[in-house]
């Protein structure tokens, strides 16, 4: 056989291109080199890739790297390339990583017009320069990378920043759901099963209780058979033996008839006395005895011996007996006399009891109308100081200036790790702050030392109440405020003292000592209207509580009248029946809002008084003046104080806030002011319009940042430390001005209003006396609403107004015509009655049509 020739195979130059499997693994080494350079962030491609994540996700450039390196292991080991499909576990990572990027970057103020400025700001302090990060722990101030800053600044603008965080959960919680998806079927599955195994075994026990309930009815019907059964047999035996018990009842019967017979007997016997003699008598009774002896020995001898007590007793009453008709036989007359005698005697007496009740009451109301006289006569007597106690808890500065100076090195250093210009040259301790003064360096941003806050917080142990004051008043530095460890109690009694000096503006109130130990005082009638909020146990009620008694320690009666309004009937019990309240503590939400409208007719009136007979004065102090001079109507100062003004306004929230608007605007000049408190500081409760008209501010701990917003018109109030520390804004400064309150005790309170108590008459005004809305009748064309019979001069004007418009609205002719709520309602009332106006059902008034009438 032949050898075949074996030709040598072809090669295709196909044959020398790498194979796809090498392929994949030198992709993937290359992925994994990449990832490790840029987590290393070394060389100048290091650092390329480092600026270049960091630019696009902020502070999780690293996740990005270990995805580069994952993805580069995934290649190296299945030697394939990924296959890229948007399934829901990936989906859910992205959403997360996403959700991410938008937490890190929230930030106040951010739109999507200074989205990409403040970012580029951010990443100046990061960068050392283009292309090149210098260390790695500034790029924090990053936040979630140029994605984050546009995706936050463009949902701000959209939906507002609440809208930004809600769309950052909703986000979150999806990303989680599609990731961790079957995790939470697991778990759901599981609840499931395990909820069904507690109803079969809570089915099983129902099963096993009836199933013994059963037998123990079986086994109770069992046992009634039995013992019916027996009592049959004990029936049947009892019925063969002689009923003796028939015979003893018959012969106690008989017994007892007898003795029945005795009474009635000694009975007849006492109505006729007169017919009887003595002899007879005394026969009778040693009858009774024996029948009562005969009888009694009877009953013993079958029954049984009685108790030896019993006989005693029974002898005993009727001796007494005996003795009562032998008097009654002996001298008649001389009882019916003597029964006479008695009852005289009774009558004379019940008369001396009551006039000697009378001349007490007497006696009473004449020493208490001297006492109130002696008072209006006497001049009036204000609370001394001395009634206040000095509260002393130590000295704390040596602590506090230890911890001071610990602080001051931390926040250098965090000002040198930054790379910030700047240095604390001082500081100064204050009741419950410490504020460190900062020097900046030249060309250091303020923005710069602002931004640090969060930083500065985390250096100095996690400290949530550090604040960042950018500019302190009357000092060229920047002010860091951090809560003291060791608080200092600021004492009422100190700040008191301080307002003595001031005689002439008795309106003046402390608001507390600011940081330097300063006394901030201000007056009433500067503010002159004031809203307080904070949360509970921020010291809200303490701070309004120093505010009465500044008010009422420094004023008489005369001068000043309260209207405190507490519904929660517990805040102000203390100051009842004070002579300084317009009337009683208010704590019905109804009476609450009557009282504010006579408030507004009560200013109206002055204003009246002012135009006619004040000379033409236009302040309150202008016609105190004049009205001293002439001996006119002297009108005392009124402030209005509500506790818990959330709970007022819901009751009527138009109509209140309608009313309070009008005494904002308006009741300053005639001496009528405002101070509101609340624990709720949103927006339903205290109103742009609200807000507009009451400029001063005092902000105590609150909830949240967009709370103190809502009190303040910034942030700032979230981080304060509570129990009296504030942030106040008031006409004295620019600035807001961080105060620690005065304290002041529930025994300080209770000594100063017992003092004014026994020194003073309570003398309420009557028109805030009865606060009840009675029902309005008709007479007439008129109305007699109490005090008010006549139409209103305006009525005519009114009348046309309505007809014309077609509008039968209270604040409508309140705004067009500037009168009052109580004016307004009054004329529409007029109306109704003419038939101009109408009621719906909703109580809503409307202008009735021409064919109606007819």
């Amino acid at each position: 056989m032949k050898k075949e020739n074996k030709k040598a195979p072809k090669t295709n130059n196909n044959d020398y291109i790498v194979s796809t499997d090498a392929e994949a693994v030198l992709y993937g080494l290359l992925l994994i080199l990449l990832g490790a350079i840029g987590l290393i962030n070394s060389g100048p491609i290091g650092h390329f890739l480092t600026y270049v994540i960091v630019y696009l996700f902020g502070v999780f450039y690293s996740l990005f790297f270990m995805m580069m390196i994952f993805f580069g292991l995934y290649l190296i080991i299945k030697k394939k390339f990924y296959a890229l499909k948007i399934d829901l576990k990936l989906l859910g990572a992205i959403l997360l990583l996403f959700s991410f990027s938008l937490g890190a970057s929230l930030e106040n103020g951010l739109t999507a017009n200074n989205a990409f400025t403040i970012f580029s700001s951010k990443m100046e302090l990061v960068q050392e320069n283009i292309f090149y990060i210098e260390s790695i722990d500034r790029i924090s101030l990053s936040g979630g990378g140029i994605i984050g800053y546009f995706f936050v600044g463009l949902f701000n603008t959209m939906v507002t920043t609440i809208g930004t965080k809600i769309i950052l959960i909703i986000v979150l919680f999806t990303g989680l759901l599609l990731l961790f998806k079957d995790l939470f079927v697991r778990f759901f599955k599981f609840v499931a099963s395990y909820s069904k195994k507690r109803k079969e075994l809570r089915l099983n026990d129902k099963k096993e209780k009836e199933a013994k309930e059963k037998e123990e009815k079986a086994l109770n019907e069992l046992r009634k058979q039995i013992e019916e059964e027996r009592k049959m047999i004990d029936n049947e035996k009892k019925e063969e033996k002689p009923s003796i018990i028939r015979d003893e009842k018959q012969f106690a019967s008989t017994f007892f008839d007898v003795d029945d017979n005795v009474k009635e007997e000694n009975k007849i016997n006492e109505f006729k006395v007169e017919e009887v003699s003595n002899e007879e008598k005394e026969e009778e009774v040693k009858e009774i005895k024996d029948n009562k002896n005969s009888s009694n020995f009877d009953a013993s001898s079958f029954f049984g011996e009685e108790d030896e007590d019993n006989k005693d007793k029974e002898e005993e009453i009727i001796i007494e007996k005996e003795i009562k008709v032998e008097q009654k036989e002996k001298d008649p007359v001389k009882q019916v006399q003597m029964n006479l005698f008695e009852e005289v005697k009774e009558e004379t007496n019940t008369k001396n009891i009551q006039e000697n009740i009378l001349e007490e009451k007497i006696e009473k109301n004449i020493k208490e109308e001297n006492r109130i006289k002696e008072i209006k006569n006497k001049p009036y007597v204000y609370p001394p100081i001395s009634l206040l106690t000095t509260l002393y808890d130590g000295d704390k500065t040596t602590q506090n200036i230890q911890i001071a100076d610990d602080y001051v090195n931390k926040i250098n250093e965090l000002f040198e790790e930054f790379s910030i210009g700047a240095n604390v040259i001082s500081y100064t301790i204050g009741p419950s702050v410490t504020r460190f003064d900062v020097a900046r360096s030249a060309g250091v941003k303020l923005n710069q030392i602002s931004g640090l806050q969060n930083e500065l917080a985390q250096k100095l142990g996690g400290n949530e109440t550090v604040r960042v004051e950018l500019i302190v008043q009357g000092k060229s530095t920047s002010g860091i405020e951090v809560g003291n460890k060791y608080q200092s109690t600021v004492s009422f009694k100190e700040c008191f003292a301080d307002l003595l000096t001031n005689t002439k503006d008795k309106l003046l109130v402390p608001l507390g000592k600011d940081i330097s130990g300063k006394v901030i005082k201000t007056s009433i009638d500067e503010l002159p209207h004031l809203l307080v909020a904070g949360t509970t146990g921020s010291g809200k009620s303490v701070f309004v509580h120093s505010l009465i008694m500044s008010l009422i320690m420094r004023n008489t009666p005369d001068e000043l009248r309260l209207l405190l309004i507490d519904p929660k009937k517990v805040e102000f019990s203390k100051y009842h029946d004070l002579p300084h309240l317009l009337c009683p503590i208010i704590s019905d939400t109804q009476e609450a809002v009557t009282a504010l409208k006579r408030l507004v007719d009560e200013m109206e009136r002055r204003y009246e008084v002012f135009a006619t007979k004040g000379n033409g004065a236009s302040k309150y102090s202008e016609y105190m003046e004049y009205a001293k001079e002439k001996g006119l109507e002297l009108m005392p100062n009124i402030i209005m104080i509500v506790d818990e003004f959330a709970d007022f306004i819901s009751y009527n929230q138009k109509e209140v806030e309608s009313s309070i608007q009008r005494i904002a605007q308006k009741a300053r000049a005639c001496g009528i002011y405002m101070i509101l408190a609340t624990q709720r500081p949103s927006v339903n409760v205290i109103s742009g319009n609200i807000k507009a008209n009451i400029p001063s501010r005092i902000a105590l701990s609150v909830a949240s940042s967009t709370d103190s917003r809502v009190i303040l018109d910034e942030t700032g109030a979230e981080t304060l430390l509570g129990k009296g520390d504030l942030l106040a804004r008031v006409p004295i400064s620019r600035q807001l001005i961080r105060v620690q309150s005065a304290f002041v005790s529930s025994k300080d309170i209770m000594n100063v209003c017992d003092f004014i108590r026994t020194h003073s008459e309570v003398n309420y005004y009557k028109p805030f006396l009865d606060l009840k809305e009675k029902p309005t009748s008709f007479e007439g064309s008129a109305i007699n609403s109490g005090r008010r019979t006549e139409l209103d001069p305006l009525h005519e004007e009114v009348k046309k107004f309505v007809i014309e418009t077609k509008i039968a609205s209270t604040t409508k002719i309140q705004n067009t015509f500037q009168v009052g709520f109580s004016r307004a309602d009054y004329i529409l009332d007029c109306l109704e009655k003419e038939g101009i106006v109408k009621r719906t059902s909703s109580g809503r008034r409307i202008v009735i049509e021409s064919g109606e009438n007819n």
